[in-house]
């Protein structure tokens, strides 16, 4: 089975299918071709599908998609896939950052590690990679709709899930129900 698949190369797709073959006990993929032409239906020609090949590989797959800018993104198969593309409460790595973030909720969140020093930030790292700093003193953590970060010190490069994508000064804000979820 191909990782990624375009039927029709005469236009630029507007869409990936990020495709669990597995997912239903092994007959996505083994029924994709009847899936795929409904899928067609749906969204039209041209659509770009990945195949994850292992756990975790959805959100890598989204993330390529999202830089090659697809407007739609959809998820097939089962609820780990839905939560890799999504990808709601980890950072790159499975850092579980937002142990508490809803994408309901209509907030951020916010955390701050403080400058501690070397070992104490390898410290910090360690308990953010399983979401336990509740109480840490060098951690501050917050919920906001909109976050202005700025640096007086030195110019900071910013990041995004691993990936830099600018220089601050930089604005996040929440999208009020620009992820569009369908089960």
């Amino acid at each position: 089975m191909p990782t990624v698949q375009v039927r029709d190369k005469s236009r630029t797709p507007d869409t990936a299918l990020i495709v669990n073959p597995n997912s239903c006990s092994g007959l996505t993929g083994k029924n994709w071709d009847e899936l795929y032409e409904k899928m067609e239906k749906i969204f039209g020609n041209g659509i770009k599908v990945a195949f994850s090949k292992r756990s975790g590989n959805g959100t890598t797959l989204a993330r390529d998609m999202l830089r090659k800018g697809f407007d739609k993104i959809v998820a097939i198969g089962g609820d780990g896939t839905i939560n890799e593309v999504a990808n709601g409460k980890f950072l790159g790595g499975g850092f579980m950052a937002a142990p508490e973030a809803d994408m309901a909720d209509g907030l951020l969140e916010l955390m701050v590690l403080k400058d501690s020093g070397s070992l104490k930030m390898l410290d910090e790292l360690a308990n953010l990679k399983t979401g336990h700093y509740a109480g840490e003193d060098k951690i501050l953590y917050s919920k906001a709709k909109k976050v202005l970060i700025t640096s007086m010190e030195r110019r900071v490069t910013v990041t995004i899930d691993g990936e830099p994508v600018g220089i601050l000064p930089a604005t996040f804000q929440v999208l009020p129900e620009a992820l569009t979820v369908v089960a």
